[in-house]
């Protein structure tokens, strides 16, 4: 694959490259959307990522080729992301800008040349790792270094602009400090992580529900973040607590009847029940209690489920697939409903082949089926 990439950028730029730099996706296992509450997530960083060659331009431009298009696209780092159709290059745009801002110049031209593994670029984080990847490249083509902290703040910085929101910092930290092996414990209010062993494998299957519905599910996703923001305020003036998630599952119990009914409260309960499964997980993992880590799975994967409303058939196919095949743990992270996750925790995960022919067979459409193994984050590649 490397070799590959290098051949590819010497054809794109005319020359070959000074190095790679590789930045893996994130597998959200538990606490995902949790950390605007204040919560924590436990986190896994993909085999598969993005990888970046990166040499200098003899005429100082600024040239991005991404193997998916036909040819190198000339970047102006002072212009901020344009209008484009890919999120890709938008990310891309913004990045060059905010990290010319913060260097003051760029000290010499800049040839990237962009391949992934990811079966699916945005479900797996791949945006953010594609962020991070610029960021690192950068710094070893000129000879400098950006501290983590500022890395986390040009990226969430390059996300409010093409997105009008932050990346999540969950993502940012797992995909820069994961190690082989282990799960990233994250706390991204107060931007600190822990490593936690991981010692089998999974397979990580995804699927698509109808696009149709992606419109009207997102304006619901967006309403529920503002009523649930709301919520949150209300419950900080209990017991001066600042965030949803350091309400304890007694304190929402007594509580509940204050909040507003129906789908924001039942928003609510999830995060509030999550953060403490989150909690029991990052525990099950440090005593090596397999049962109750599945357990805490299967809870949060029922909790976040009763979330939407409506179950995909790919959902139900699928998690009666693994609940008869795997017998660790399923989890079903909704991302959108163009994009769904499926994290099948397993000490064997053997029956890969088998998941993705009986799916194929019956939606008539393929399945992306990965083995999972915890992996490093962000590195330089010597070539």
């Amino acid at each position: 694959m490397i070799e590959n990439l290098k051949k590819h950028h010497k054809a794109a730029h005319k020359k070959a490259p000074e190095g790679v730099v590789f930045v893996p996706g994130r597998l959200a296992f538990i606490g995902e959307h949790l950390e605007e509450h204040g919560g924590k997530a436990l986190m896994g960083a993909t085999q598969e990522g993005v990888y970046l060659a990166y040499g200098e331009h003899p005429e100082r431009e600024v040239r991005y080729f991404d193997e998916a298009i036909d040819a190198p696209r000339k970047i102006d780092p002072l212009a901020g992301p344009g209008v484009s159709a890919r999120l890709e290059d938008c990310v891309v745009d913004a990045v060059m800008h905010k990290i010319h801002k913060e260097l003051n110049d760029f000290p010499k031209g800049v040839q990237l040349t962009m391949h992934t593994n990811l079966p699916n670029f945005n479900a797996f984080a791949g945006d953010t790792a594609l962020a991070l990847a610029i960021i690192e490249a950068l710094c070893a083509l000129f000879g400098c270094d950006i501290a983590d902290e500022k890395r986390v703040r040009i990226v969430n910085a390059a996300f409010r602009d093409v997105l009008r929101t932050p990346r999540r910092d969950n993502d940012l930290i797992t995909q820069m400090f994961a190690k082989k092996d282990h799960l990233v414990y994250n706390d991204a209010l107060n931007q600190t992580h822990e490593l936690l062993p991981f010692k089998f494998e999974g397979v990580v299957v995804h699927a698509y529900a109808p696009d149709k519905i992606h419109d009207e599910w997102y304006e619901r996703h967006k309403q529920r973040v503002r009523a649930l923001k709301n919520v949150a305020d209300a419950v900080a003036n209990f017991r001066s607590i600042t965030h949803l998630c350091d309400v304890s599952v007694k304190d929402f119990t007594d509580i509940k009847g204050r909040l507003s009914g129906g789908e924001v409260l039942k928003h609510a309960e999830h995060m509030v029940f999550e953060a403490d499964r989150v909690n029991n997980i990052k525990t099950a993992l440090e005593i090596e209690d397999l049962e109750w880590f599945a357990e805490t799975l299967e809870q949060s994967s029922q909790s976040l489920s009763s979330l939407y409303d409506y179950v995909p058939s790919d959902l139900a196919f699928l998690l009666d697939i693994v609940a008869t095949q795997h017998t660790l743990a399923t989890r079903a992270a909704n991302k959108t409903p163009n994009q769904l996750i499926y994290i099948v925790a397993t000490e064997t995960p053997k029956a890969d082949d088998d998941i993705a022919a009986r799916y194929e067979r019956t939606h008539k459409k393929k399945l992306a089926v990965l083995p999972f193994k915890a992996s490093d984050g962000l590195k330089r590649i010597k070539t």
